[in-house]
């Protein structure tokens, strides 16, 4: 009776030890599964986040809208090309420009003035061997006539508002254009001179 007790409560234990260590693997596998549902979790979540990203890169930076408008119209900018036909600013090249061009002087088209002194006029620049000259040109002779009336004697005042000059201002006037030039380059002056005839106003002037 002694040892069937025996063998009894032996196979008890072996029974009891058996059905803990299935219990163990089964918390076992269980807890492998929550992992792996886990990693492959946040693995999804970090794809959607790269996808995320690369959207992002793919988008412009706040810096390349900067290049948006480097088309502009360009006032004050020499363009770095010869006076032919068109200035490049869809304005024509006046004759006298194309003369001196021909004649063997440098001439460079800048950009549109960068403030116009006449309301109704095309404003350009032209650079003649170093020196800056304002071409504005009218719908017709008329026009820049009237807008001719409006500068003062001295150049001092355009439309009776005072203007301060960084040199000695010489306006020119041909058919409907109007031609200034602030300096007192000699050879400017001459070449002006005997393309345009003598100042209507500014210093030189026949008054």
């Amino acid at each position: 009776m002694k040892l069937r007790a025996i063998l009894l409560l032996a196979m008890s234990v072996l029974l009891l030890a058996t059905l803990a260590a299935c219990g163990a693997d089964e918390s076992s596998s269980a807890a492998d599964n929550d992992a792996l549902e886990a990693a492959e979790d946040a693995a999804v979540d970090n794809e959607g986040q790269n996808v995320a990203e690369d959207v992002a890169d793919d988008s412009a930076s706040p810096g390349d809208a900067g290049t948006i408008g480097d088309a502009g119209d360009g006032q004050g900018n020499a363009s770095g090309g010869g006076a032919s036909g068109d200035s490049g600013t869809g304005l024509p090249v006046p004759a006298f420009v194309n003369e001196w061009q021909s004649g063997g002087a440098t001439v460079v088209t800048g950009g549109e003035v960068p403030v116009s002194l006449f309301d109704g006029a095309s404003g350009q620049t032209y650079i003649v061997d170093d020196a800056e000259l304002q071409v504005y040109q009218f719908d017709d002779e008329a026009t820049a006539e009237a807008a001719a009336e409006t500068i003062s004697a001295d150049g001092g005042m355009i439309n009776d508002v005072s203007v301060r000059w960084a040199g000695a201002p010489h306006f020119y006037r041909l058919g409907d254009t109007i031609v200034l030039y602030v300096g007192d380059d000699a050879a400017t002056l001459e070449r002006l001179g005997g393309s345009l005839g003598t100042p209507f106003a500014g210093t030189g002037t026949s008054e």
